[in-house]
């Protein structure tokens, strides 16, 4: 019963011993979002406009499927 009663308390003070490491790295993370929020706000941005462009460009392309080959080549002259 010691013996257990001795790895719970290992184990414990284990875990214990890990939390200040993974706050500090918590820490670390917000911080350095914080930091560089203006860079990681034109990226989303960016992507979001991507993103837009390329469902525009699609939806222009299913529209033109009913086209036959020639209308689509000429742009709809012929």
């Amino acid at each position: 019963m010691g013996a257990a009663l001795s790895e719970k308390a290992k184990a414990g003070g284990e875990l214990l011993s890990a939390v200040p490491g993974k706050t500090l790295q918590a820490a670390t993370t917000t911080w350095t979002v914080l930091k560089n929020r203006k860079a990681i706000a034109v990226g989303v941005g960016s992507g979001a406009v991507a993103m837009l462009a390329g469902a525009y460009a699609l939806g222009g392309a299913n529209v033109r499927r009913g086209q036959g080959p020639l209308t689509r080549a000429t742009r709809g002259v012929l």
